[in-house]
């Protein structure tokens, strides 16, 4: 004698119900993961562009910041200049990733900058002021900093266009270290708890 399930057992067909049940089912949630997996794309994507255009913007006020020092004259106030530089620095390498070294070369040529504006400024005192000095020979001393500044901000330029490859800027940051020295290490860098 057979038992209640077995006799539903064999009267259900299972093909019917998989075609009446299983189908539809799987119709609905195939395209609601692909949407899924679809809209999690698309944030990711719209955070990356939100992060590069952020981060193509802080570098283009590191320029404006920059293309003044080109013909900067000793009487204007340089280290005001210098500070703006280094804060819109600090802004363009937060939106940097870990491997992008712009910011770090950007930091480094800052750290040029300032030895060679602050060795002018001493040159033109040596020389018993700006008062005292020719037009022409202003320019010679100012030469070396008007320099650093047109480098920097055509190198800049260059590497927020794609246009010069990242060994440049290592060999150019190795040349600053070999010249200057490697920077200071900041006291906060591996203290506390990460």
């Amino acid at each position: 004698e057979a038992t209640s399930a077995e006799i539903y057992t064999s009267t259900v067909d299972w093909l019917a119900l998989s075609v009446d049940f299983l189908i539809p089912l799987i119709a609905i949630l195939v395209p609601t993961v692909i949407a899924i997996g679809l809209f999690r794309a698309e944030r990711r994507n719209a955070r990356i562009e939100t992060r590069s255009a952020r981060r193509l913007d802080a570098g283009a006020e590191v320029t404006v910041a920059l293309a003044p020092m080109v013909s900067i004259q000793p009487t204007e106030r340089m280290h005001e200049r210098l500070w703006d530089v280094r804060a819109r620095i600090a802004v363009y390498r937060s939106w940097t990733g870990h491997d992008d070294l712009s910011g770090d070369w950007l930091a480094l040529r800052h750290s040029e900058g300032m030895r060679r504006w602050a060795k002018v400024m001493e040159n033109i005192d040596a020389a018993g002021g700006v008062n005292r000095l020719a037009p022409h020979e202003i320019e010679e001393l100012l030469l070396p900093a008007h320099q650093w500044a047109a480098t920097t901000t055509e190198m800049f330029s260059a590497w927020l266009a794609g246009q010069l490859p990242v060994s440049l800027l290592q060999n150019d940051g190795a040349r600053i270290i070999a010249e200057f020295g490697p920077p200071p290490t900041p006291e906060w860098l591996g203290q506390g708890d990460h």
